[in-house]
């Protein structure tokens, strides 16, 4: 019993963790550089592409104002191994984005279009790892 309890202590102190860390890197990240056109988008990515690009050599693809299917301040795609489409709507979502595409977060494929167990596998994998660790990189924590 003991060890049920401290498992359940554990989990619910990592996911109440990973939630407010979410938040905080949403509320900063509504403070950092905003990104009003194509061209500050490019402009941004440019400048923070340094941090990254080491770990993988892709080919991105900047698209601002492109629509989301719910209210994000930043989403990425994969269209093929190497090529990346990134919307943000500032700097920390362009540093959480990044952090997908290069650490290899949608090496798999996008998260939506997977099928089956891969599903909601993935979508674990996603909430309680990918997405904490894109977080911190928003908030610029390196881990």
């Amino acid at each position: 019993m003991n060890k049920l309890l401290a498992l359940g202590i554990g989990v619910t102190t990592y996911v109440t963790g990973t939630l407010i860390l979410n938040i905080t890197a949403t509320i900063i990240g509504c403070e950092s550089k905003q990104i009003y056109s194509q061209e500050s988008l490019e402009e941004t990515i440019a400048e923070e592409l340094p941090n990254y690009y080491h770990k993988k050599n892709v080919k991105l693809i900047p698209i601002f104002n492109k629509p989301m299917d719910y209210d994000v301040y930043g989403t990425s795609r994969k269209i093929d191994e190497r090529t990346f489409e990134i919307s943000a709507l500032n700097r920390a979502a362009v540093r959480h984005e990044l952090e997908h595409i290069f650490d290899g977060h949608m090496d798999r494929g996008n998260l939506k279009e997977r099928k089956g167990i891969q599903k909601p596998l993935g979508y674990l994998l996603y909430q309680l790892y990918y997405e904490p660790k894109a977080s911190l990189h928003a908030l610029g924590i390196r881990i």
